[in-house]
């Protein structure tokens, strides 16, 4: 399946769910439009997924609309967005995931998407039963994608991943650093390199983010792309 067909295919399914999502139906009582969205950058086959939880845009505040994500963005428009201080989640990060994973978030191709799906204004919004709608459909998009590897930033993904895939699904190894214990994971989600890191923002201090890091990955990575 072509990279425009995956993105129809994943946006029909998101489209039956409307009726099921609860955040869905949060938004439509308080008459606000928070949709969902696929990906940030265009869809490539056989390149490494990077995903976060899911899609934001209105920071704390309630008062925002977004419609329905109807297009594939093209490279430029994600370097765009990029350079004018979108998707900071990324560029936070950036300087780990080129040392370890030698992946340049400016110029090398790679696929950015959530977990979940579906768009809030903040993270109190999220319901369990929309991850599990989700990830559903995240399976497919994995499948069809083939990466070599997924990185997920974000150690809340875990508490859903293990909730709602079997244990065939998803094969972790945690791993606790400093007196803090900060965690990460590495292993196998539906057979692919799985890696997952504390969000950019989660409040820890640099050495024990720089440690964790070190903890989860060799010291050498070679032709991930």
């Amino acid at each position: 399946m072509n990279p425009e067909n995956i993105f129809t295919q994943i946006s029909s399914l998101l489209g039956t769910e409307v009726n099921n999502s609860n955040i869905l139906k949060d938004e439509k009582t308080n008459g606000k439009k928070w949709n969902y969205s696929i990906c940030a950058t265009p869809i490539t086959l056989r390149k490494p997924l990077i995903i976060g939880i899911n899609w934001g845009g209105g920071g704390l505040k309630d008062n925002y609309d977004y419609s329905v994500q109807g297009q594939m963005p093209t490279k430029n428009k994600f370097l765009d967005e990029l350079k004018n201080g979108e998707y900071k989640f990324l560029t936070m990060s950036k300087d780990y995931i080129l040392e370890y994973l030698k992946l340049n978030i400016n110029s090398d191709n790679f696929n950015y998407s959530n977990l979940c799906f579906f768009r809030t204004p903040s993270l109190k919004y999220l319901k369990g039963e929309d991850f599990e709608i989700s990830i559903q459909i995240f399976k497919k998009f994995v499948n069809e994608l083939q990466p070599p590897w997924i990185l997920s930033l974000g150690i809340t993904n875990i508490k859903y991943l293990k909730k709602f895939l079997k244990p065939d699904e998803i094969s972790l190894n945690e791993k606790r650093i400093g007196k803090s214990e900060v965690i990460g994971y590495t292993g196998t989600l539906w057979s692919k390199s799985f890696y997952c890191l504390p969000h950019p923002n989660a409040h820890i201090f640099k050495i024990d983010r720089d440690e964790i890091w070190k903890t989860v990955f060799p010291l050498e990575r070679q032709n991930w792309n």
